[in-house]
């Protein structure tokens, strides 16, 4: 669809207000906002939308904040007084929420994880806190009592993988406070989404 867009179609035929905005939402399902925004402006410019404003306001609102650009955001939805005003006003919460949003430092829940399981504690995953904490506890343990008996051969294999396990509990701590992060944040925006029928 793109590629006919930008290539295929006579200029007259995709300068057509339908043309653009369906092209706008191709360019929106491959995470290209920006050039969402610049189809969208180009055709709020040559009055093209005109039958179908609430889309097209909508569109470039939430494409903003896609692109965490959400005063840009809030400011397009204040704008748009074509939009019904309890689904403006929810929209504009949402983004408020967005932009308010504190997100986990990874490099915080990669320091806590020294103690096994604290950095995915952070990160609000218990259960994997509880089991980075039993799993790395227990070949520390393991380790241990193999030195204690002079059994140097199996205990440099557990310290090998004991070593191993606890790098990992530091490293799956911080993607796990990366994805908690895109998780708060991508369900604010499907909301936002929802709430502008981005799909209907």
């Amino acid at each position: 669809g793109i590629y006919e867009y930008e290539v295929l179609l006579p200029e007259q035929v995709a300068k057509e207000g339908a043309v653009m905005l369906q092209a706008a939402r191709l360019y929106y399902n491959t995470g290209n906002f920006e050039r969402v925004i610049s189809v969208l402006d180009k055709g709020l410019e040559d009055s093209a939308y005109l039958y179908s404003q609430e889309a097209v306001y909508a569109l470039k609102a939430v494409s903003y904040a896609r692109m965490a650009e959400y005063d840009s955001s809030i400011k397009e939805f204040k704008n748009a007084s074509c939009l019904k005003e309890n689904d403006r006003d929810a929209s504009i919460r949402t983004v408020e929420k967005l932009k308010e949003l504190r997100y986990k430092d990874p490099n915080i829940a990669r320091l806590l994880s020294v103690f096994p399981g604290a950095g995915y504690l952070y990160a609000g995953h218990k259960g994997t806190a509880l089991t980075s904490f039993l799993v790395n506890g227990l070949l520390m343990y393991a380790t241990y009592t193999c030195l204690e008996k002079e059994n140097y051969g199996l205990a440099g294999v557990l310290g090998f993988v004991s070593l191993s396990f606890y790098v990992g509990n530091i490293t799956g701590a911080g993607r796990s406070a990366i994805r908690c992060n895109d998780s708060h944040r991508e369900k604010l925006l499907r909301d936002l989404e929802r709430t502008n029928y981005m799909f209907n």
